[in-house]
């Protein structure tokens, strides 16, 4: 039972305080669906005066709408209350903390293997650790068997791999991936066939690209995708050297994806195309 501060008290508490009190037992009366504690909180919010910041004013609207204990608790209301309370007590400050840890657990008791086709991901120098986690996790939903990175994302895996693992969803604890000391030596020697993901002359819009006329022209059925840095591309001089270079047409003012955006437009692509034709392999996590 979580302790309950008399009005008096709660209210000489500092803001930040109050939020702290009011986040910690509303997420225990989530984990242990108490229609007691529930009574506490809505107490807590009665106590709310005409004195009070303009947080605790977008708090106790949200709170208003809540009829009941049930429609707390199974309400789809509570998303943006829980979103204020965690915001306001400076809980979320980064993107990956939107994810729940509870739904990635839940996920990986639920699932005990992935299915993999001979798709591969070479990445150039991707300066973002959210689009290196971001990339983690698309491998995983289409089937990608291993990613290889550039030698200078060392130091980002280095400095921010738990902010990488939390984008992923404990993904990079599975996905077969590598740091490259020569990657445009390992790009150019992949034997099946080159895919660039880039904007040119000569880019293929994705609507029009032939997976299966490709490998067969080719009579090959590994695919290499390859992705370039944020700002700069993919360089020239590799790019010269594939099969294939897709664009993923748009009709925006900007003209411009996020490479895992665009990525995933690709991705989901070439691995239905591919299941097609294959069953995959299950690999056990």
């Amino acid at each position: 039972m979580k302790k309950f501060f008399p009005k008096n008290i709660f209210l000489g508490f500092h803001e930040s305080k109050k939020i702290k009190v009011l986040l910690d037992l509303a997420n225990h009366i989530i984990n242990q669906k108490d229609p007691k504690d529930f009574q506490k909180l809505k107490n807590y919010f009665d106590y709310f005066n005409d004195d009070i910041s303009i947080n605790e004013i977008k708090l106790l609207k949200e709170f208003e709408k809540f009829e009941n204990f049930n429609e707390f608790i199974k309400g789809g209301k509570k998303t943006y209350f829980f979103y204020l309370l965690n915001s306001f007590s400076g809980k979320i400050e980064k993107e990956e903390d939107f994810l729940s840890t509870d739904r990635i657990n839940k996920l990986e008791k639920d699932t005990n293997h992935r299915t993999t086709f001979p798709i591969y991901l070479f990445c150039d120098f991707l300066r973002s650790a959210h689009n290196i986690g971001s990339i983690f996790r698309l491998a995983d939903c289409f089937g990608v068997r291993k990613i290889y990175f550039h030698p200078l994302n060392e130091n980002t895996f280095e400095n921010t791999r738990e902010s990488i693992n939390k984008v992923s969803m404990n993904t990079l604890k599975y996905i077969p991936h590598e740091i490259c000391e020569d990657l445009q030596k390992k790009m150019e020697s992949f034997d099946g066939i080159k895919i660039a993901l880039e904007l040119t002359k000569n880019s293929v819009s994705l609507g029009d690209f032939n997976l299966s006329s490709l490998c067969s022209e080719n009579n090959k059925n590994k695919i290499a995708i390859f992705i370039g840095n944020e700002q700069l591309g993919l360089p020239e001089e590799l790019l010269n050297k594939m099969d294939q270079i897709i664009q993923i047409k748009m009709f925006g003012a900007k003209n411009s994806l996020n490479v895992t955006h665009a990525l995933s437009c690709l991705l989901s692509r070439v691995s239905e195309e591919m299941s097609k034709t294959t069953s995959g392999n299950k690999v056990s996590l």
